[in-house]
């Protein structure tokens, strides 16, 4: 993928590369112009085995359909029932109508922000006298005072944003005792 420049682009430019870019041709480029030895194929190793939540039901919360595709897709394979909603008015009446053993769910959304979601989340879940769910923060923003905000609204945790598979199965099982 990475091309040499024919000799009349006179040594300005080691390569190039054709769209579309991919993670995986983007990283060997960078490593074969910085000629750094590193086996390309570790940073893109997947784990091999996933967490078991075959009994387990997760909402997904976020406006964005591509992060919701990504973390269902990283969720694919541990055998989950997944609910979807796009904003948090959404998520709190499928909480209601399906009472979910975790919520993975983005702070900044339109309609009702994940924080407002996740406090009257917990508070149904008290009127209800139910068992609470696990509620994942996600956001981009990782710094100490959001995680703080997050955790008075009720979640129990931040997960980063872009998620990483191996990061939200790993919070799961935790949260699981696994």
């Amino acid at each position: 993928v990475l091309e040499q420049v024919e000799a009349k682009d006179e040594g300005l430019f080691a390569g190039y590369m054709m769209k579309p870019l991919r993670p995986r041709y983007v990283a060997q480029a960078l490593i074969r112009c910085l000629s750094i030895a590193y086996d390309t194929a570790q940073l893109f190793q997947q784990p091999s085995e996933s967490v078991d939540l075959s009994d387990q039901t997760i909402l997904i919360v976020d406006d964005n359909q591509t992060n919701r595709d990504v973390i269902s897709q990283q969720l694919g394979a541990t055998g989950a029932i997944l609910h979807m909603a796009t904003n948090g008015v959404e998520a709190v009446q499928i909480f209601q109508e399906q009472m979910p053993d975790f919520v993975l769910m983005d702070i900044s959304m339109p309609v009702m922000c994940g924080l407002e979601a996740a406090s009257r989340i917990r508070r149904w879940e008290s009127e209800m006298e139910a068992e609470p769910a696990i509620i994942f923060a996600l956001s981009a923003n990782v710094l100490e005072d959001h995680k703080k905000a997050c955790l008075q609204a009720g979640m129990d945790e931040l997960i980063g944003k872009p998620v990483r598979r191996s990061v939200v199965q790993a919070h799961c099982a935790t949260a699981l005792g696994m």
